[in-house]
C-alpha cells in the first residue's frame, strides 16, 4: 500500500487530488548507483508550473544498510592499533523508505497575494505560481511520519522554478500546533524531497507515458477486510531517458570470489541513512543519519572521477522555452 491510501483512510478529511507514483524518477537520482549530484540548479528542472490545483506525489526505494556503521566512526577511531571494523547486527539488509509530497497550488490565498507568509523575506520576482509542499515518510511499512512545517515554490510565468535550490523557504510550525505524540522528521529533510517531486512535474510537462492504476473492487475488498485501507487510484510515471542510472558498466563475466579486485576509488556525496525503532542503529538510534561526502574503493583498483560543468544547453527552435539542460539527468 502507499503512503496516499493510508493518508485518505485514516484521515477523510486529507484532500482529494491526483496521484502520482514517482518510483523511477527516485531510483534515477538518489539510488545507490546515481550520480552524484549534491543539488539541482533551477534550470535542471524546465517546465514545472502546476499542472493541477493539488496533487500528490510518492516515490518508494529501497537502501542497503551494509557499510554504514563504518561510516560514523571517527577516523581518529579507525586508526587506533587493533581497531578491526564496527559491525551491526542486521548489516547487508535492505530498507523500504517511502517519501511523499502533497502539492498545493496557493497563489490566489489572501495571505500569499499580501506576500504575508515570507516573513519579511522578499517575494521572487516575475512570480506567477506559489506551491506550498507538505512532506511524509514511512519506513519499512512502519508508521507514517510528519514534518513541523511545510516548504513554498516560486514559479515564473515560463513554469521555471525561481528559488534558490541551495536554501528552499520553508516554515516550521510552532509547538503547540503540532501533534501530540506524533513523529516529527527535521525541516532539513524536507528539503531532501523536493528534487523526485519537481522532475515528477517536469517528466508530466514532457509528456512521460503513464500508466493509470486503479484497484478492482476486489482488491479493495480484500485490501479493507485485510489492512483496514482504501486503494486510491494512482498516475504510474514511466520515465525513460537515454542517461545510464549505473556509474560504470559491469564486467560481462564475473569472477570467482578471490579473484575479484575491488571496487574502485570514488566519490560518496552524502546523504541520508533511516533506521527504525525495530532495527536501530546501535541498538539504540533509530530515525535520518546524516551520511556525510566520503570516499569507498581502493586506489589499487584504479579510481574513478568526477568533474560537473553546470551550463545552459543551447535551446532548439522547435520549443525554446523549456528546453532540458545539461543539468538535468532527464
Amino acid at each position: 500500500m502507499r503512503i496516499y491510501d493510508i493518508l485518505r483512510t485514516v484521515d477523510p478529511s486529507f484532500p482529494s487530488a491526483t496521484a502520482f507514483i514517482a518510483d523511477q524518477i527516485a531510483i534515477k537520482i538518489d539510488g545507490e548507483e546515481a550520480q552524484d549530484f549534491t543539488n539541482w540548479p533551477p534550470s535542471a528542472y524546465g517546465n514545472i508550473a502546476p499542472p493541477y490545483p493539488a496533487f500528490f506525489v510518492e516515490a518508494r526505494t529501497v537502501l542497503k544498510t551494509a557499510g554504514i556503521v563504518e561510516l560514523l566512526v571517527p577516523p581518529s577511531v579507525r586508526l587506533l592499533p587493533g581497531y578491526q571494523g564496527a559491525r551491526l547486527e542486521g548489516a547487508g539488509e535492505e530498507m523500504t523508505v517511502d517519501r511523499a509530497l502533497y502539492f498545493e497550488d496557493v497563489t490566489e490565498q489572501p495571505r500569499i497575494k499580501a506576500q504575508e507568509y515570507l516573513f519579511g523575506d522578499p517575494q521572487p520576482a516575475a512570480t506567477c505560481w506559489v506551491l506550498a509542499l507538505f512532506g511524509f515518510m514511512r519506513v519499512d511499512n512502519g508508521d507514517i511520519s510528519l514534518f513541523p512545517g511545510h516548504a513554498y515554490l516560486h514559479i515564473g510565468a515560463d513554469g521555471r522554478l525561481l528559488d534558490d535550490t541551495a536554501g528552499i523557504h520553508m516554515v516550521e510550525y510552532p509547538d503547540d500546533q503540532l501533534i501530540p505524540g506524533a513523529d516529527y522528521n527535521p525541516m532539513t529533510q524536507l528539503a531532501s524531497f523536493v528534487p523526485f517531486g519537481l522532475f515528477a512535474i517536469k517528466a508530466l510537462h514532457d509528456r512521460c507515458e503513464v500508466e493509470l492504476v486503479t484497484p478492482s473492487r476486489q482488491v479493495r475488498r480484500r485490501m479493507e477486510r485485510k489492512e483496514g485501507i482504501t486503494p486510491q487510484r494512482y498516475y504510474i510515471l514511466k520515465v525513460n531517458t537515454p542517461t545510464p542510472q549505473r556509474r560504470y558498466a559491469k564486467p560481462p563475466e564475473m569472477k570467482p570470489e578471490a579473484e575479484k579486485p575491488g571496487v574502485r576509488r570514488h566519490d560518496v556525496r552524502g546523504h541520508f541513512h533511516f533506521y527504525t525503532k525495530q532495527k536501530p542503529l546501535f541498538g539504540r538510534i533509530a530515525g535520518a543519519v546524516w551520511i556525510p561526502p566520503h570516499q569507498r574503493g581502493k586506489e589499487e583498483v584504479g579510481a574513478i572521477k568526477k568533474d560537473y560543468l553546470i551550463r545552459e544547453a543551447a535551446l532548439p527552435e522547435s520549443n525554446p522555452e523549456y528546453a532540458p539542460t545539461e543539468d538535468s539527468p532527464f
